[in-house]
């Protein structure tokens, strides 16, 4: 094994690192123990553009419609979760914990809000584990990836008549060629391709 030390800088979505990334920087460390790994939480537009300015060797991104190129790793699937006691009362805006406004996640929940007539606020803004404390502590609803969703918070779209939410897939963008970045890409795929189960949450009524 080449065991020249090396710098490798790669992006995560913030609302698509989940229980994958620790089996992913783990493997990574396994492969090649000299790889120095560099990891960045962003958002998916801003992920790219570092990437395409050469600040990162790889990102790990949701889709973007314009961008037809990269990796595809599997798809990702939304729902709406809350606290199992999370109430919302009729005439009332439902209350929404969410990524940050430049987020893909954030707008497409909100669009599909605002086309169903539905009312809503931000309580509560935040990075992703962040958001997802939110939701857990009952303060709000949250628009998230259904693998992502914490243990203890339910899907409530059912239960509440909201709308559903598209599909999106995980890509992987990266220009390097060599045969020891090769391989660890090939570890990073492997990772989240392991992971892609979809949690089965049961609509409370």
């Amino acid at each position: 094994m080449d065991t020249e030390r090396r710098h490798f800088r790669l992006g995560i979505a913030s609302h698509m690192a989940g229980p994958e990334t620790p089996t992913l920087l783990a493997r990574l460390h396994e492969r090649d123990p000299a790889l120095s790994i560099e990891v960045r939480l962003d958002n998916s537009h801003a992920l790219l553009d570092a990437f395409d300015n050469g600040d990162l060797e790889a990102v790990i991104v949701g889709q973007e419609d314009d961008r037809r190129d990269g990796k595809d790793l599997g798809p990702e699937h939304f729902g709406w979760f809350a606290a199992p006691g999370f109430e919302w009362r009729a005439g009332d805006p439902l209350r929404m914990a969410t990524l940050m406004p430049c987020c893909q996640v954030r707008n497409t929940a909100i669009q599909a809000l605002d086309r169903n007539d539905i009312a809503w606020k931000e309580v509560f803004v935040g990075g992703g584990y962040a958001v997802m404390a939110a939701v857990s502590a009952g303060l709000a609803i949250g628009a998230l990836a259904c693998r992502l969703a914490p243990a203890d918070t339910i899907e409530v779209g059912e239960r509440f008549s909201l709308p559903a939410l598209p599909p999106s897939r995980v890509m992987l963008h990266s220009t390097l060629t060599d045969p020891r970045s090769r391989d660890a890409l090939r570890t990073i795929a492997a990772a989240y391709r392991e992971h892609r189960s979809v949690r089965q949450a049961t609509p409370q009524g």
